[in-house]
């Protein structure tokens, strides 16, 4: 994150501003079978006396985040953004399955906006703010949960409904279950997109962007990912050749000795049977999980409290 100060009565983060409103992150360039989500990502520049009495910019990039290449899954506990959002819990993931389809899903629980309580009357709150999409043979489909969540006087949104917009003229725009098509064919839903519109109203809060739970998926793709699941095919192939060829030694060997058919029948059943359970062992391969820890202090939020990531 990148914090500038400045004295009040100066305009920042005009580029900042204009980079906020276009195209989130990790939405552009999409490749089929990709897919991407991150819980938050904060872009504003706030006026003076909104966090002090000082103007403030704030850059912290997508918190949380996840991606098909890797790391595929993120947690965090506790994180806060001091004086703009604070969570219990944000967490990600992005799938590229074995079945060529893509899921990607961000989640933040117990989630505040202290930053709109000026614009709000109150804080604004919510229990679940969730993204989720995905892509299959038949296309990408994308859908958000906002249980609970209370803007006060700034309105009441509800998921159902794609790119519901609530705005107070001026002062900010709230857009829930926001659905992006990208150029690229992907899908981009953000759960809440809050848009700071720089006004000079009284309620005013400043210039930027928060989107919280956002999810992309770029097109499924028709070919399985896995290469392991062949050798596995072939394992029983094995069992019925060897099989027949037992077999007619034992007619043969009848008339000469009664007792000899009852012998070799049980010696054929006994070398088909340790083959087959061998293919299956050979496919468990678990992945060990990887952890990313930040360090307490790390800029990664306004006062250091965002603690770590960890990553399966």
């Amino acid at each position: 994150m990148q914090v500038w100060l400045a004295r009040a009565g100066v305009l920042l983060g005009a580029g900042l501003a204009a980079a906020a409103m276009t195209t989130p992150a990790g939405a552009s360039n999409a490749q089929p079978g990709t897919g991407s989500a991150y819980a938050v990502d904060a872009h504003v520049s706030l006026l003076p006396g909104v966090l002090g009495s000082h103007a403030l910019a704030v850059q912290t990039g997508p918190l949380a985040a996840s991606n098909t290449a890797g790391p595929k899954s993120a947690s965090t506990v506790d994180a806060t953004l001091k004086g703009l959002v604070s969570a219990k819990v944000l967490t990600s993931s992005s799938k590229h399955n074995s079945d060529g389809t893509v899921e990607s899903t961000a989640s933040t629980t117990q989630a505040a906006l202290p930053l709109l309580r000026g614009v709000a009357g109150a804080t604004p709150t919510a229990s679940v703010i969730s993204a989720q999409c995905k892509a299959t043979a038949n296309g990408i489909t994308g859908s958000s949960d906002l249980a609970d969540l209370n803007l006060g006087k700034i309105g009441h949104v509800s998921a159902a409904t794609p790119n519901l917009k609530l705005e107070v003229p001026g002062v900010v725009q709230v857009i829930a279950n926001e659905q992006i098509h990208n150029a690229d064919g992907s899908l981009t839903v953000n759960a809440l997109d809050i848009k700071l519109l720089g006004g000079k109203l009284l309620n005013a809060v400043g210039s930027g962007r928060i989107v919280i739970s956002s999810a992309t998926c770029a097109a499924a793709t028709t070919v399985p990912i896995t290469p392991s699941s062949p050798p596995a095919s072939t394992g029983p192939t094995n069992p019925p050749s060897s099989a027949p060829s037992t077999a007619p030694t034992g007619p043969s060997s009848a008339p000469t000795n009664p007792s000899g058919p009852t012998s070799q029948p049980s010696s054929a059943p006994t070398s088909s049977g340790p083959a087959a359970p061998a293919p299956s062992s050979e496919s468990a391969t678990p992945a060990p999980p990887q952890t990313v820890v930040i360090p307490v202090g790390a800029p990664q939020t306004g006062d250091g409290s965002l603690a770590s990531v960890v990553v399966r």
